[in-house]
């Protein structure tokens, strides 16, 4: 061994793991969520994290989705070395002796004692701040039962500051104050609360209970402490709800505090427990009235902090908006408490009054930036609405600011419409209107060269009746389906759009039909629908969750307005690219490109593109050798087709030879698509499910925008499309800036990865499944299939659809695929895979709109048409009049022209003369037409007859007996055909050499 190697045992083994590669693998293990506020998913993982110190560092932990799991703690752990930590026991319940301690010394101190939970600080009963004090007995039995106990300050009649740490209970004992409680925390060095403790103080006697209100989150010595009063009784304020038909009397003022001798799950070193003063009836005396800032007194120096932190500012004047709406002025009527007696979950807890214009400020119970979170103005110069603060509540809410009413829905959890009917309101949001061939373009002026006639005008009338009609059944359905359905009330999707769009004067089906292809792509492309048997299966099989919609409407009807809204409301998903319109190859050259085994994007000369068929095998085999080693590079796997002007794409979908419907009707189900061509750079193909393509289209209500789609009925092309109208609507409450789509992550099971093997842009499949509401009706539609097996080879059943004349029988098809398809997306928006039977019902309902837009779009076009027939035919009709008008008269002046020639030729012979002396006087392409008359004839008539039949003679009058020589037909005229001769009344036949020659008299 050399000198160099000597060491060679002692090196690490090559591949070994090192800190630095378990590092970069952990940065692949789940996310780290930020901004996003992750709840435990169990008390016993808060435990984990907290013994092992993690909780200072929480945002710094991975996890699979946004709740963290003990296996997400673990991890961390395990990367960064660190033990598991032992946590200690639980306690065991007090003895009936220790109980009784515990209780003594509260009802020494006059303590209203309540029921809590075991090893939590929640209430038993839900009407604690009403319930009678618990006797001593029944509170020394709870304790001992494992449970907790609580004291309601209001009846109490104590005020507590409540020290979350070490540095705030160190002011307060430095000020001169002595606590009163040990926390269960503040005894556990683990926690962050450690070295909290509870400060009490008696009410000061004669102060207004109105000002006795909780602060939360004061800032004090570098920590926090909560202010914690409430009035002696709390006699709340009754409101009406349900348009006035209920009431609900609210009480938010209550407040209290855990009592010495429960025990928290997450601390585990001891029990709330009294303080020798405070076992033995002491307390800190009167609070002082500095924390309400009066008197002349001034808080000491190390509580500097709290003077005036209790007091309730002056509410600055608000000066109303003359200009506000009807909706808005019975909102604002109905006061906070009664808006959020609906917030059955305690989403908000008040926090304090604000410092600038004196209103309400309430904590958000899933911020974590604050007790801050949101102000609920009450007639301030902001007037009357609410504005957020914390960034979690405005990413969750999707408003900085908005109206009572819809904070109020956004903590129930239901739609604007839902609750403003239970306080009576009616949202009165603007019907659709019809539409008419005004607004479709349709009403051409008619042509100033004719005249309508009584049939005409009729039968335009009727269609524009038709069409006018039609406008009122679509409202009315729409109508009938929104009340039957309650659709905007059902799910979240739909309730934030509906919300939305009333906050920005859209129609709510419009703002969907734009939004929900925004929301599909971001499901990745390998999650997909089961098949139609509702079965799992391999890589290739299942349905794509793809939208494609049309925004329908007339000019100005706000196609662009609502597509620009739905693009902020929902962004696009990282590395998702947007198109407007293109060739089938542009929109998979959209999607990637072919690239050569360099890497360089393929480019060849002119002489790449050879024929087989005519080239010899070296040129055949020259031609393998130069297009083999080629790869398809992916430039993204999500393409969002987005345009408010569809003419592009539908020009497109009519140029000869495209392949782009195909594409589009692939790309809708998750199919294999590509392009072919002997130029390698153009070819193109991607795998089923290596890819997501959605779309959403505005057009106008014109057939040439809409023909593409709808007249591919039979391929299945209308089935694709999902059809929504565009409107604007009356504005209400304040803009709603975005929509939370909370982030999914997809996991294939095992036995799908090791199943089948993927080519390249393929991921291990995940199944989104049908709902159980679902599944009789898919079965249905599957035993439907079964018995039409042969019903596209049925000739008569063909006819009898053709005689029907019904447009809409074509166009049937794949209507419970689309509202699965419409089904996840909206349990994709609620952060689901599968969605559920409400989502289900959901779909439903928009699908029945869809049908109900399609139909009565199919009508309006077949009304413009019939409308723009009645128009062609009666141009065509003036056009061929006036042809004909034109030639009678081009006939007579040629006829003119010949008399006045024949007839100046024999007047200027004055004498009889031949048909020759007639030609010859005549212009040079007339020659061979000839004519005799008798010298002194009177006709005014003379005829020349250019056909071969015989001689015919004839008296034009009484006094000229003119004789009739057949003459040479013309050149141009012997290809006719012979006719017989005529009178010297016959019409002029140029064709069949036949003139008609009206003169002078001869002689």
């Amino acid at each position: 061994m050399t000198e160099q190697n000597k060491n060679l045992e002692s090196a690490p083994e090559i591949g070994a793991p090192t800190a630095a590669k378990e590092l970069r693998d952990y940065s692949r293990y789940g996310q780290l969520w930020p901004g996003v506020p992750r709840p435990f998913f169990a008390p016993e993982v808060e435990l984990l994290a907290q013994h092992a110190g993690l909780l200072p560092i929480l945002d710094q932990v991975r996890s699979v989705d946004a709740v963290i799991r003990k296996a997400d703690v673990e991890e961390y752990m395990a990367v960064h070395g660190i033990d598991a930590p032992v946590i200690p026991d639980l306690l065991p319940a007090p003895s009936e002796a220790e109980a009784a301690w515990y209780v003594d010394a509260m009802l020494a101190h006059g303590a209203h004692l309540m029921p809590l939970v075991p090893l939590d600080k929640a209430p038993v009963e839900e009407g604690w701040d009403a319930a009678p004090a618990m006797s001593r007995e029944a509170a020394i039995a709870h304790l001992v039962a494992g449970g907790n106990l609580g004291w309601n300050l209001g009846p109490s009649e104590k005020i507590l500051i409540d020290c979350e740490d070490a540095r705030s209970t160190a002011s307060m004992i430095a000020a001169g104050y002595v606590p009163g409680v040990v926390t269960a925390n503040g005894q556990d060095p683990t926690s962050p609360k450690f070295n909290g403790r509870h400060f009490e103080f008696d009410v000061p006697e004669g102060l207004d209970p109105q000002l006795l209100r909780s602060k939360l989150g004061v800032a004090l010595g570098g920590g926090k402490c909560d202010i914690l009063a409430a009035p002696k009784v709390d006699e709340g304020e009754v409101h009406p709800i349900v348009g006035g038909t209920q009431t609900v009397t609210v009480k938010r003022r209550a407040r209290f505090a855990v009592a010495p001798g429960s025990q928290l799950f997450g601390a585990r070193a001891g029990r709330y427990g009294p303080t020798q003063e405070f076992a033995d009836g002491a307390t800190n005396g009167p609070a002082p009235l500095w924390l309400w800032g009066l008197g002349e007194e001034q808080a000491p120096e190390p509580v500097a902090e709290l003077q005036g932190a209790a007091r309730s500012r002056e509410k600055r004047p608000y000066e109303p908006n003359p200009n506000s709406d009807r909706v808005t002025q019975a909102v604002d009527a109905i006061a906070w408490d009664a808006w959020l007696a609906h917030d059955v979950d305690g989403k908000l807890q008040y926090h304090a009054d604000d410092g600038g214009c004196g209103c309400e400020v309430y904590a958000y119970s899933r911020a974590t930036s604050g007790p801050r979170s949101v102000i609920l103005h009450d007639g301030c110069e902001h007037g009357y609405g609410a504005h957020a603060f914390s960034g979690t509540l405005q990413a969750e809410w999707g408003r900085e600011h908005g109206s009572r009413l819809q904070l109020a829905a956004f903590l129930a959890d239901k739609s604007e419409r839902e609750l403003a009917r239970e306080h009576g309101i009616d949202l009165g949001r603007a019907p659709l209107s019809g539409y008419t061939l005004e607004d479709l373009k349709v009403a051409n002026s008619t042509s100033a060269l004719s005249t309508e006639s009584a049939d005409g005008a009729a039968a335009v009338a009727e269609a524009e009746a038709a069409v006018a009609s039609n406008g009122a059944w679509l409202q009315r359905e729409i109508a009938r389906i929104e009340a039957e359905t309650r659709c905007w009330e059902s799910v979240k999707f739909l309730r934030d759009i509906d919300s939305a769009a009333a906050s920005r004067g859209l129609l709510n089906w419009g703002l969907y039909g734009a939004t929900a292809p925004r929301v599909a792509l971001h499901i990745p492309p390998h999650v997909r629908l089961v098949g139609s048997d509702g079965q799992e299966g391999g890589p290739n099989s299942g349905s794509a969750v793809s939208l494609y919609d049309v925004l329908l409407g007339g000019p100005e009807a706000g196609k662009s307005e609502t597509m620009k809204v739905s693009s902020d409301l929902v962004p696009l998903p990282e590395g998702s690219e947007v198109t407007a319109a293109g060739t089938g190859e542009g929109i998979m050259k959209t999607f990637g490109s072919m690239i050569d085994a360099s890497g360089h994007t393929v480019e060849l000369d002119d002489n790449d593109d050879v024929d087989p068929g005519t080239t010899s095998e070296d040129d055949l085999d020259r031609f393998a050798a130069k297009h083999s080693g080629f790869i398809w590079r992916w430039n993204t796997q999500r393409v969002l087709l987005w345009t408010a002007e569809s003419e592009t794409f539908m020009t497109e979908m009519q140029r000869q030879g495209t392949k782009a419907m195909a594409i589009y009707r692939g790309g809708w189900m998750g199919e294999e698509i590509g392009t072919t061509a002997s130029d390698v750079k153009r070819r193109t193909f991607m795998s089923p499910h290596s890819y997501r393509l959605c779309c959403a289209l505005g057009a106008q209500l014109d057939a040439a925008a809409l023909a593409p789609v709808l007249a591919g009925a039979r391929l299945g092309n209308p089935q694709r499309f999902g059809f929504f109208p565009v409107g604007v609507t009356e504005v209400t409450g304040s803009p709603v800036l975005r929509l939370p789509i909370p982030d999914v992550r997809y996991e294939a099971s095992p036995a799908a990865v090791a199943a089948y093997q993927l080519v390249e842009g393929q991921r291990p499949a995940v199944w989104i499944h049908w709902p159980p509401a679902a599944r009789a009706e898919f079965e249905a539609a599957r035993r439907k299939r079964r018995g039409n097996i042969f019903a596209a080879w049925d000739t008569q059943g063909i006819l009898a659809q053709a005689e029907a004349d019904d447009p809409m029988a074509e166009m049937g098809g794949h209507e419970l695929l689309h509202q699965l398809k419409i089904a996840a997306v909206m349990a994709r928006y609620e952060g689901l895979i599968d969605p559920t039977d409400e989502h289900w019902f959901a779909a439903g309902a928009v699908m029945q709109v869809r049908a109900a837009v399609l139909r009565a779009t199919v009508e309006v076009l077949a009304a413009c048409e019939k409308v723009q027939r009645i128009r062609t035919g009666r141009d065509k009709g003036e056009v061929s009049g006036h042809s004909r008008i034109a030639e009678h008269a081009t006939q007579d002046q040629y006829r003119l022209d010949i008399a006045a020639k024949a007839v100046a030729a024999v007047k200027a012979a004055g004498e009889p003369i031949s048909e020759s002396a007639i030609g010859g006087r005549w212009r040079p392409t007339a020659r061979g037409f000839s004519a005799t008359c008798c010298a002194g004839q009177r006709s005014r008539r003379w005829a020349l007859c250019g056909s071969r039949a015989a001689t015919v003679r004839g008296s034009p009058s009484t006094r000229c007996r003119c004789q009739w020589i057949p003459l040479r037909r013309p050149r141009s005229a012997r290809s006719a055909p012979r006719r017989r001769p005529h009178s010297g009344t016959a019409p002029l036949l140029p064709a069949a050499g036949l003139f008609r020659v009206q003169g002078t008299a001869c002689g």
